[in-house]
């Protein structure tokens, strides 16, 4: 039998198997589409001229800044959640997400403005 501690362990480690197993099964089916795209130069020259047109350019921005607002929003409802129904736990949680994710948008803009 397993002691609580152990239990616990097991299955931390569990969890962070089956994230790294799912980070690599999304790599390894990036890969295969790419190489699937390299084997048909008509394909990967038509892949090529959508991802550099312009409209596309701003339509994928656009949709970044949308998703962006939204995953905010929901953070910040969560976290308020969290603060009404006294998640403590939950609440360090969500408020270092939200800090991570408004962090790296500041950084985003930083590293973008420099580029233009």
């Amino acid at each position: 039998m397993l002691n609580h501690e152990t239990r616990d362990t097991v299955q931390t480690a569990s969890n962070v198997l089956i994230g790294i197993g799912t980070m690599l099964a999304a790599i390894g089916s990036l890969k295969f589409i790419r190489s699937r795209f390299a084997q048909n130069p008509k394909k990967l020259k038509q892949y090529d001229i959508e991802a550099n047109d312009e409209r596309n350019i701003r339509l994928y921005e656009k949709s970044g800044y949308i998703a962006w607002k939204i995953t905010t929003y929901a953070l910040f409802t969560l976290f308020i959640a969290s603060v009404i129904f006294n998640f403590d736990s939950v609440r360090w949680l969500f408020l270092g997400a939200l800090i991570i994710h408004s962090i790296s948008f500041i950084v985003a803009i930083i590293v973008q403005s420099k580029k233009l």
